[in-house]
Parts: C-alpha cells; structure tokens; sequence
C-alpha cells in the first residue's frame, strides 16, 4: 500500500500535468493580434477578399474570448503580416460551379501562421473546412458568416488562452 508521501506526489504530479495540458500549445502564446488575409476563387461580382475577410474578421471578433486580441483584416503585401505578435489567419474560399450532382458549393479553409519560427509550428489539423450549397449561384451573407464562425472558432478562438 502507497504511503501518504507517495499518495502526495502522485497527487502533484497529476495536477501538473493537468494544467500543462491546460497550458495554450506554443504557437498560440504572445498573439498580440489576429490578421485575417482572404484569397477568393469566385467572379468578383459573387465574393470577392475584402467582402470575405470583412465578414471573417468581424465573426472572429465576436467569438473572442474576452480580453483577447484584436482582430483585422489583412490585403496582401501588407506590413503588418510581420509583425511577431500577429497569428494570421489566412482564408481559402472556392466557389464550385453546378454539376449534374448537385447546386454549387463555395468551400471555405482556414490556415495558421506566425512569423515566429522560435513559437514551432502550427497544429497539423486546426479545422475541417466548410461547404455551403449555393443553389442559386450566389452565397447568402447569412449562410457564409455562419459558416465562418464555425471554422474560425474551431481554428482560433477555442485556442487562445483565456483570461482568468
């Protein structure tokens, strides 16, 4: 039978490794910002970046925990996807024409990025992408925001730390 010291330890030792798991994995520590930047596969009249990533970025926004960093939406080239405290976020989305199987689809994914090599890499899988049927050839605002709460909260927001 364990002694009392023994029972202790093991004790500790579990509560350790408790809030090391709690702990946000590396590449999510020092975010000082989160950048959206959007890359659309669509005619320009249907969805185009800034629309796409005016959504995205206000969505993220809202699904922060509190406290969290601020969020905006990037262009390409721009100075501040340098920044080491900036998590980008870059956004995928393809509009799928009609077949003979089905309405056009638009697929929305997600990928994660530091400029900090020194924070490892970004989680393997962050989220499953998204698709929307589009029956009528042009997404419906409603339908892609609520969408993009859904990637962008499994992508980023559930994984920023929280303030205590």
């Amino acid at each position: 039978m364990p002694s009392l010291p023994e029972c202790a330890g093991f004790a500790l030792a579990m509560a350790a490794s408790t809030v090391a798991a709690a702990s946000p994995v590396p590449f999510f520590r020092e975010v000082g910002s989160v950048g959206v930047l959007c890359a659309v596969a669509a005619p320009q009249d249907l969805l185009d970046d800034g629309r796409l990533c005016g959504w995205a970025a206000a969505e993220l926004a809202a699904g922060m925990p509190a406290g969290g960093p601020a969020v905006v939406a990037l262009v390409r080239n721009d100075p501040r996807l340098a920044d080491p405290g900036l998590l980008l976020v870059t956004l995928h989305a393809r509009l799928v024409p009609a077949g003979p199987d089905g309405p056009a689809l638009l697929a929305l994914a997600a990928g994660l990025h530091r400029a900090r090599a020194d924070l490892g890499s970004p989680p393997l899988f962050t989220a499953p992408p998204e698709a929307l049927p589009v029956p009528d050839g042009t997404p419906p605002e409603a339908a892609v925001r609520s969408a993009l709460r859904r990637l962008l909260r499994t992508a980023v927001a559930d994984r920023l730390p929280r303030s205590p």
